[in-house]
């Protein structure tokens, strides 16, 4: 699943009903990053670990920074 929220974040709900679809795998582009950061959180409350974080910097010269994170889904028997 790829998801890529308005710079305010996605909500609880959504994650919720994200992670009812038990993807494998999600890809989580921001452009905020502290939201991205809370939003990880109640991902990691669902099962979900970082896998790989990447910074893409598209506007050079500027604080803005975008952030794409590779999350999976914890398999509990293992």
């Amino acid at each position: 699943m790829i998801l890529d929220p308005p710079r305010a974040g996605t909500t609880k709900n959504f994650i919720e009903c994200t992670t009812a679809l038990n993807p494998r795998k999600i890809l989580y582009i921001s452009c905020d990053p502290r939201m991205q950061v809370r939003n990880l959180n109640q991902f990691r409350k669902q099962g979900y670990v970082t896998n790989k974080l990447e910074l893409v910097d598209l506007f050079p010269y500027t604080d803005h920074v975008e952030t794409v994170v590779l999350m999976s889904k914890v398999n509990p028997g293992k």
